[in-house]
């Protein structure tokens, strides 16, 4: 048989595929790529089935190889089958002898979704805002007389109209279920198979590149970390990738995308021009160093998530918004083996501050990589390393005129301009990275989450407010209250009219794009969850009133009052009708004030 060449096509039942997955005959090699399917598109997969669509041939290989194989699926890990916001969450299963084993190189995705579909345990899923616990879900035929478009639910329990796939696939009689057991029983349905016997590992890495799974290339971080894999004779390498991943932690999980750009830029040859964008011309000696390298490099992203949490207050990907800031922290550690001189730590983390806020990643990435690889590079051997200095004397004056334009001109006005900028931002993604920024503690505290909203509630400054206002009797906006039977206003006549006036004002000012003033960040807050739902339309004052109202004890109502104020920096608040609504220009502009001094603090150099 010629080398790499396919034998003649076979098929196979797709009963008797299940069955070998069962049994444990398919591995996967190194090479592979994750299971990447979500629950959406394994039910597509079975509605096909069902209807008997083609669902493509499977591509398996027979080698003499000693590259390692890995099973399919762990059922002993408690972390497998698990789905969150209904994508997979598990990596390969673990390390077995191929020897006599069926090698899948096209196909991984679909005997998956086969074996799911017919798991008598189901799968777990999981919501990112319901991050502890897990419901069982399974995959569900439909099986009442409607028509449907999708014949296939994943649910937590059958319904009258739906069983599970498994109890038809087995055991289906009537109607839907007895035509899914059919298609899967007999041979009509098979599905085909051809198979590549080639004992080459870069050969078949190349079959890889021009395989399509449903449609979908593989991506170049897919192809790398397959070359890389390809190497591996040990069947170490996923586990140090798998180590590498870990080391982030759950809070700033990383992309394998971002993965392949770090491991280039920290072990890729520069003169080669070695990158992310072209990996089909990575050396063998590059992958050597990569191999060798991993467990420094481990250490290195260990200390970036240290260094991010203690030094920065950044705890999660809330505030770490382009994960390529990743990559040249993690190299820095990397070229200083852990431990960064305080003056450079120091000059790191007002990087780090600058490059998030004045967006420093938003375009031309690879430009901007390779120019900080070299000013990082060109750091390591220097008796006394200034990072700053290093990206002023760059060559390419980006990184200075972003980050750094009150460094590069020494313009001390400079830095007062872009936070001016920064005030005048409309209600966005933007601002939220600010407050969190500002707030230096986690977003997100023993699964409570944190929303941005209004200080002074955004429909208050609708046109006709103080109408609404002064004749609401339905307590939206918490303007009137009910005691003894008899209806007490919180806004007299010439209040909501002095109101409309100032919701007006800041409502169309001028100097502020596709909003008013009163959407920017000094009338921006965050607030956990749970209180936002509660605070909803009241004014600020009587919402804050009833909350001191609802503790009695002093020491608990000062704690309250104290850590209210830090939050929303209010400074110069001291009690509730600071808060007042005809109070709000104040607040406005004592909340500015705050917030600037707030952030040249963040934002200063060393």
């Amino acid at each position: 048989m010629a080398k790499g060449k396919p034998k003649a096509k076979k098929s196979i039942r797709l009963k008797d595929l299940v069955a070998g997955m069962n049994n444990g005959d398919f591995v996967l090699p190194e090479i592979q790529r994750e299971f990447v399917w979500d629950l959406d598109r394994i039910a597509d997969l079975w509605d096909s089935i069902y209807r008997g669509y083609p669902i493509g041939q499977l591509l398996f290989w027979r080698a003499n190889t000693n590259l390692p194989m890995y099973s399919f699926l762990d059922a002993e890990n408690e972390d497998n089958y698990l789905f969150v916001n209904k994508k997979p969450e598990w990596t390969h299963g673990t390390l077995v002898d191929g020897a006599g084993k069926t090698i899948v190189l096209d196909g991984q995705q679909r005997l998956t979704s086969l074996f799911l579909g017919l798991y008598e345990d189901g799968v777990a899923c999981k919501s990112r805002r319901n991050v502890k616990d897990a419901t069982r879900k399974y995959l569900c035929v439909y099986v009442g007389k409607e028509k449907r478009e999708n014949m296939f639910q994943w649910r937590e329990e059958e319904g009258e109209d739906y069983i599970k796939v498994i109890k038809a696939a087995y055991g289906g009689k009537r109607g839907n279920a007895a035509k899914l057991r059919e298609r899967l029983e007999k041979a009509e349905f098979a599905v085909p198979v051809d198979y590549v016997s080639s004992n080459s590992v870069e050969e078949v890495v190349k079959i890889f590149q021009r395989l399509n799974t449903n449609g979908r290339n593989m991506s170049n971080s897919e192809i790398f970390l397959a070359m890389w894999f390809g190497m591996d004779k040990m069947g170490t390498l996923r586990k140090k990738l798998v180590d590498l991943k870990q080391a982030f932690g759950d809070d700033f999980g990383v992309k394998d995308s971002t993965i392949t750009q770090l491991l280039l830029f920290v072990f890729g040859d520069t003169e080669k021009k070695e990158s992310a964008n072209k990996v089909s011309g990575i050396s063998r000696e590059t992958f050597e160093r990569i191999s060798e390298g991993m467990p420094r490099l481990i250490e290195a992203a260990k200390a970036t998530v240290e260094f991010l949490k203690g030094d920065c207050g950044i705890y999660s990907n809330g505030e770490m918004t382009s994960h390529n800031l990743f990559i040249p922290i993690v190299a820095l550690f990397y070229k200083f083996n852990g431990g960064l001189p305080d003056k450079l730590k120091a000059e790191l983390r007002c990087f780090v501050y600058r490059a998030l806020v004045f967006e420093l990643f938003s375009k031309s990435t690879d430009e901007l990589l390779g120019l900080l690889k070299t000013a990082i590079n060109d750091l390591a051997g220097k008796t006394n390393p200034s990072l700053i200095e290093q990206f002023l004397n760059s060559k390419n004056e980006r990184i200075a005129e972003t980050c750094f334009g009150d460094l590069k001109d020494r313009d001390p006005e400079w830095l007062d301009g872009k936070i001016n900028d920064l005030l005048k931002i409309q209600k966005g993604s933007k601002t939220n990275l600010i407050l969190l920024l500002l707030r230096r503690k986690p977003a997100n505290v023993d699964g409570e989450f944190f929303d941005q909203d209004h200080l002074f509630a955004a429909k208050l400054f609708g046109k006709n407010i103080e109408k609404t206002l002064f004749e609401d009797d339905k307590g939206k906006y918490g303007v009137k209250i009910e005691k003894d039977g008899n209806v007490i206003r919180r806004l007299s006549e010439e209040e909501a009219k002095e109101w409309g006036m100032i919701a007006t004002r800041h409502r169309n000012t001028t100097d502020y794009r596709d909003g008013g003033e009163y959407n920017t960040l000094p009338n921006l807050w965050l607030l956990d969850s749970l209180k936002n739902r509660e605070k909803g339309k009241k004014l600020l004052d009587l919402w804050f009133t009833d909350k001191m109202d609802e503790i009695e004890d002093p020491a608990e109502r000062k704690r309250f009052m104290n850590e209210f104020r830090e939050d929303a920096f209010l400074e110069k608040m001291n009690n509730a009708e600071y808060l007042k609504l005809t109070n709000f220009e104040t607040v406005f502009e004592d909340r500015k004030e705050t917030l600037k001094k707030e952030l040249r603090k963040l934002l200063k150099k060393v």
